[in-house]
């Protein structure tokens, strides 16, 4: 079993997890209009969307690893899906 030291340890390895979840022609168009935390949570919301079975913001906010509160998580969230460069 695995420990983690806290929440930033968490999400660094789950980034490290995720970056394999986007295809490398998609992260390497991507990277030319996202940047690096854009980028970066595109990867973590597209692998919660592949292991969630619901999705709804406030579900997703509570499993998105950030190590922010959850109501921050779900306006991050909200914020980055109205990006203009998304459309």
């Amino acid at each position: 079993m695995v420990q983690f030291n806290g929440k930033k340890e968490r999400s660094r390895n789950l980034i490290k997890t995720v970056v394999i979840m986007l295809a490398s022609f998609y992260q390497n168009f991507l990277e030319k209009y996202l940047n690096k935390a854009q980028l970066i949570t595109l990867k973590m919301l597209v692998w919660l969307l592949q292991n969630q079975k619901q999705v709804k913001i406030e579900r997703l906010a509570a499993t998105l690893p950030l190590p922010i509160q959850q109501n921050s998580r779900r306006r991050h969230i909200q914020r980055f899906l109205t990006l203009n460069t998304l459309s």
